[in-house]
């Protein structure tokens, strides 16, 4: 795509820039069937070659108030309710996205500068539900089932992994080198940056000690 009428007016494409569009196969087949019908008229009235593929008598493009009626009319009689013509625009990007057609395709065929732009129109019509896509992670087989899963799976509506210790969450080695058991910090005490644990007195044993500083001389008055 090349260039774009607007108001009568042939001018570039709305990002100044050409795109290709694909096409299936079927419309493809109508169109080459179109382009034959065009060359036999254009040999039988002496038009000559036209540079449009859809031109008027005076090998002009059409004017789109004419296409427009046209279209009505073909709607009508198919029994369709009434849209525009600029909605088919609409429809082939919400078919193509319902699909599961990557977001940037669909922004390509569109001429969309970005596709934010799209996703900010269409992502109503983006699947969201009923795939669980974070299950592409993991390799086929590389997690056991277990006793029971079906049944989770069938109450809770996602897959439950059991719970249960690591291979070696015992062993005084294996805690040295990785530190605590939600390997959120070390176990080393010198490199824990709030300094050595037997260095520094617990809040809740200070509290407690104060508490029985008080009552020894309460008891004692």
């Amino acid at each position: 795509m090349e260039r774009a009428v607007s108001l009568g007016q042939i001018k570039p494409t709305k990002t100044a820039e050409a795109r290709v569009v694909d096409l299936t196969p079927g419309l493809v087949h109508e169109l080459r069937r179109h382009l034959a019908r065009l060359k036999e008229e254009e040999l039988q009235r002496g038009w000559g070659e036209s540079e449009w593929l859809f031109p008027n008598e005076a090998g002009h493009p059409y004017d789109i108030k004419k296409v427009e009626r046209v279209f009505h009319q073909v709607r009508k009689r198919a029994g369709l309710p009434h849209f525009r013509l600029y909605d088919l625009r609409h429809t082939f990007a919400s078919l193509l996205l319902a699909a599961g057609a990557p977001i940037t395709y669909v922004s390509a065929q569109l001429g969309h500068a970005n596709p934010a732009t799209t996703l900010r129109y269409y992502a109503r019509w983006i699947p969201s539900r009923g795939q669980r896509w974070v299950d592409v992670l993991d390799p086929e087989g590389a997690v056991p089932p277990f006793a029971g899963e079906a049944s989770l799976v069938a109450e809770v509506g996602t897959k439950v992994e059991p719970i249960g210790r690591p291979a070696g969450a015992d062993d005084p080695e294996v805690a040295r080198k990785i530190g605590s058991p939600g390997r959120t910090r070390t176990c080393d005490l010198v490199i824990n940056r709030r300094g050595p644990v037997h260095h520094r007195p617990s809040r809740l044993s200070a509290h407690f000690r104060a508490t029985a500083r008080s009552s020894s001389r309460f008891a004692h008055q």
